[in-house]
C-alpha cells in the first residue's frame, strides 16, 4: 500500500468520524427538544390552546413548532442515506439553513413582543421595537444569503 492511499484512508476516517461525532450531537438535542416538548404540551393544551387567536399566539407557534422541523431536517441531512444526489443535499441544506434563520427572526419578535408587554404597552416602546425589527433582522437574512451563495454537495467517492 502506498503512502498516498494511507494518507486518503486516514483523511477519509477523520472526516467520517467528525461526522459520525456531529450526528450524534444532533441527535442528543434533537432528543433534548422532544423531551421538552413532551414535558409542556399538556400545559400548552390548557393555557394556549384555549385562548383566542393573537399575534403573540401565533408567534409562539411558529417559534416552538419550527424547531422541531428544523430538528427533523438537519437530522435527515445528517444521517442521509448514502446514495442522496448534490442537488438534493444542496436544497435540503439551503432550506434548512432558511427556516432557521427564519425561525431566529420570529424569536426576535416574540421577545419584542414580550418586552413591549413589560413596559405596559408603552406605544413609545413599541414604535422602538417595530423600528428596529427589520434593522436587526435583515443582516440575519443577508449573512444567509452570502453563506448559501458557497453552499455545494459533491458525491462521496470511496
Amino acid at each position: 500500500m502506498s503512502s498516498s492511499q494511507t494518507i486518503d484512508i486516514y483523511t477519509l476516517s477523520l472526516n467520517l468520524g467528525g461526522s459520525r461525532f456531529a450526528a450524534y450531537y444532533d441527535i442528543v438535542g434533537y432528543t433534548i427538544l422532544l423531551y421538552d416538548y413532551f414535558l409542556t404540551i399538556g400545559t400548552e393544551v390548557d393555557l394556549i390552546w384555549p385562548t383566542p387567536r393573537s399575534a403573540g399566539k401565533g408567534l409562539f407557534y411558529a417559534t416552538k413548532y419550527s424547531a422541531l422541523l428544523d430538528g427533523a431536517l438537519l437530522l435527515y441531512l445528517r444521517l442521509a442515506p448514502l446514495g442522496t444526489t448534490p442537488s438534493t443535499c444542496e436544497l435540503l441544506y439551503k432550506l434548512s439553513a432558511e427556516m432557521i434563520s427564519a425561525g431566529i427572526i420570529v424569536a426576535q419578535f416574540v421577545l419584542a413582543f414580550r418586552t413591549w408587554a413589560v413596559w405596559e404597552r408603552n406605544s413609545i416602546v413599541g414604535v422602538s421595537l417595530l423600528c428596529a425589527a427589520p434593522i436587526l433582522s435583515c443582516p440575519i437574512g443577508y449573512i444567509t444569503y452570502l453563506g448559501l451563495l458557497s453552499v455545494t454537495c459533491k458525491p462521496l467517492s470511496l
